[in-house]
């Protein structure tokens, strides 16, 4: 199984976009989040996009998520906001971070 992201970072108003190779007709869930933690190493995460769907015949699953316009991607001293997709097939775990920064 294999995850690939057509770019690494969105920017605000895009699309999060990719392909998925896994076995055709094994369900797919896509879960986007974001995680804040902070200095204490507390985390909380927020799920903003989940979605289904079934590997087609050939193997390859194509995604094209929506993104909220914010928060940005952000690493400082006491806390930061990191992006991230996780794509759950079966009992395997497939995961890919991301960067949502309104520089170019």
């Amino acid at each position: 199984m294999k995850l690939e992201l057509t770019r690494p970072t969105c920017p605000p108003g895009s699309s999060l976009s990719g392909q998925i190779e896994a076995p055709p007709g094994a369900l797919a869930r896509l879960e986007v989040y974001w995680e804040r933690i902070i200095l204490n190493g507390a985390r909380a995460t927020v799920i903003v996009v989940e979605q289904e769907r079934e590997v087609p015949s050939d193997g390859r699953l194509s995604f094209d998520l929506p993104l909220p316009l914010l928060p940005l991607s952000y690493d400082g001293e006491l806390f930061s906001l990191s992006w991230g997709l996780d794509v759950h097939i079966g009992e395997h775990l497939l995961s890919r971070s991301f960067t949502r920064s309104s520089a170019p």
